[in-house]
């Protein structure tokens, strides 16, 4: 975590210090970006000339963040606006659509699940549209002061252009509350390019934490992605090394490469009398322990992650309710921290939002944030059957409103629709 006591000390001498200490932290955000993409391959010395080294790479990394990010924004957040300030609301949600936030929302649940963190910049654009830019997290710094309380007092972005020369160019945006100043690195300084005025009121990018650590889903078990991919890797090369096994003769001084030759084309041996024998040279392979082995690394690996290994037996179509239920309790922890980070920067968020509707003339009332409520639904096969039995008994026993609240995740029907079909929200005016 980087502090310092307030701006005046961020000058460019210390900035370009963090733009150097930022590479080494790069380059372990590249390393967990590659584990995602391409896998753990593992560490294997090379083999003797003429022997198998297969290389065997199951990207169980990709496993972990797809299972873990859909899980928890397979289903997008749900804004709901309390009915006093509904045309804000409506405001709010054109910004969401017109800068697709939905599919967003999601691809910064994959980014906290990679790297831990995730980040994205509002800003006002030359035709007056409010955008929401997803920034990205191998690129960011965050500058805190060194009070308790961590306040933002800038973030960096570091990038690179392709020049003219074909050569490739260092710059830096620096975002302050005040201010987005752009500096361009030229041996060992930064050199001003332009500063642009803001008018948020607030650092106007949001952090979107993983979890209180900022680690990603699979950081924990990086070494043992590569173990994994390691056993899988030697038990391919025990099976490949039987199947092309040395072929060896006793008693049979006399065979030549033509009788060999015809051997191999036949798949007949004839032995001559007395002590010949033919039998192949291979060692014993216990597959037993091999399989145990894997079965208890690929196991140790998902339990530290918190994500449910779908392809276990244990997961049958007629598994019930409480039992799906326990068998995600794990996810449904990891998820939890997840909602925390992301409802804190949804909130965050919305506040530069508000700000930007107000500087463009909408009404947006004091105290917005407080009527404005976020949920989160759990991305899972459903036990639809089960959801309706239990709103139809219900049903004479508590209000309307909370039996149709019950089959909104079935019917995809919102309350307030249902209760306009049926005439009882106007009954209820």
């Amino acid at each position: 975590m980087i502090r310092i006591s307030g701006l005046e000390s961020l000058t460019k001498d210390r900035l370009y210090k963090i733009v150097i200490r930022h590479d080494a932290r790069r380059m372990e955000l590249e390393r967990l970006l590659r584990t995602y993409l391409h896998g753990s391959p593992p560490d294997k010395k090379f083999a003797a000339n003429g022997r198998v080294n297969n290389c065997v790479n199951s990207n169980l990394a990709k496993y972990i963040t797809d299972t873990a990010t859909g899980y928890f924004m397979g289903v997008p957040p749900k804004y709901t606006f309390d009915e006093e300030v509904q045309s804000a609301g409506e405001a709010i949600q054109e910004v969401f659509d017109s800068n697709n936030e939905t599919s967003l929302n999601y691809m910064l649940a994959e980014s906290m699940s990679i790297y831990g963190v995730a980040y994205d910049a509002v800003r006002i654009d030359d035709n007056g549209k409010i955008r929401i830019t997803q920034l990205d997290s191998r690129e960011v710094f965050v500058v805190y002061d060194d009070t308790l309380d961590n306040n933002v007092l800038a973030i960096g972005r570091i990038y690179k252009i392709l020049n003219d020369n074909e050569t490739w160019d260092t710059y830096l945006d620096v975002y302050t509350s005040d201010a987005l100043t752009t500096y361009r690195t030229n041996s060992g300084v930064l050199n001003l390019v332009k500063e642009e005025p803001l008018h948020f009121g607030a650092v106007p990018v949001t952090i979107y934490k993983n979890n209180a650590h900022m680690t990603g889903d699979f950081a924990a078990v990086l070494d043992n992605l590569q173990q994994y991919n390691l056993v899988l890797s030697n038990t391919a090369d025990d099976l490949h090394s039987t199947a092309n096994a040395f072929l060896a003769l006793t008693g049979m001084e006399d065979t030549d490469e033509e009788t060999i030759e015809r051997m191999n084309k036949t798949r007949v041996a004839l032995l001559p009398d007395g002590n010949a024998n033919a039998f192949y040279v291979t060692k014993t392979l216990d597959a037993t322990a091999s399989e145990n082995h894997k079965r208890t690394l690929r196991r140790d690996i998902l339990q530290v992650a918190g994500v449910p290994d779908l392809s276990d037996e244990s997961f049958a179509g007629n598994s019930s309710g409480v039992a799906l239920e326990y068998k995600m309790w794990g996810l449904d922890q990891i998820r939890a921290k997840k909602q925390q980070g992301m409802d804190e920067g949804l909130f965050a968020r919305l506040r530069l939002i508000f700000t930007a509707l107000k500087l463009q003339g909408h009404i947006i009332p004091d105290g917005m944030e407080r009527m404005t409520t976020i949920s989160y639904t759990r991305n899972m096969p459903r036990d639809k059957t089960g959801e309706i039995d239990n709103a139809v008994k219900l049903h004479g026993i508590v209000s309307d409103e909370t039996v149709y609240k019950m089959l909104e995740p079935v019917t995809g029907t919102s309350v307030v629709d249902e209760l306009e079909k049926t005439g009882m929200l106007d009954n209820a005016e």
